[in-house]
């Protein structure tokens, strides 16, 4: 297969050509549904992972796509192209390998950074229980970093239920909010 057919148009071909080729590379598989998420499409999103060698192994190599949503077809080509071309056969002995694709599958499918919450996975690291820092310099910035999504799903219902004491993830829609 030419390297170029490992690379798909969008999240949900890029997910079957996943699946299908970690069936063929005999790969144990999960799949994470976000519920009352849906793509562009109205798919339904998930995280998917595909495991490699022993189910204890004593080294595992860990690939991961689509941290930033966007930049998941680029990063799912390349778990195809190892899955389909049995580079996981050169882990050592006792290794295993671990392949998940679309961390953030909201963002995948959107072709956005920041995931359904518009939250950067790399870089929003805030404990959100407390007050956030300030930073003048980000809002000045925020709205061409991270225009307004079409559409952002509600939040389930399920998400003002949290235990006592818990703090729930929020969005910032502009900086002023």
């Amino acid at each position: 297969m030419a390297t170029s057919d490992f690379f798909r148009p969008d999240d949900r071909s890029a997910r079957e050509a996943f699946l299908a080729a970690a069936r063929v590379a005999g790969a144990r598989l999960s799949s994470q549904v976000l519920p009352d998420h849906r793509g562009p499409a109205g798919e339904s999103l998930a995280i998917d992972a595909a495991a490699l060698g022993p189910a204890e192994p004593e080294s595992l190599l860990l690939l991961i796509s689509g941290t930033h949503g966007v930049e998941g077809l680029a990063g799912s080509g390349c778990e195809v192209g190892v899955l389909l071309d049995e580079l996981h056969g050169a882990l050592p002995a006792g290794g295993g390998a671990l392949l998940i694709q679309a961390l953030n599958p909201h963002g995948f499918a959107w072709l956005r950074r920041g995931n359904e919450h518009n939250i950067d996975l790399n870089r929003n690291g805030l404990d959100f229980c407390g007050p956030l820092p300030e930073n003048p310099a980000y809002d000045a910035l925020h709205d061409a970093l991270l225009p307004p999504i079409t559409p952002i799903p509600p939040a389930s219902s399920t998400a003002a239920a949290a235990p006592a004491g818990r703090c729930l993830p929020w969005r910032r829609s502009s900086p002023s909010t």
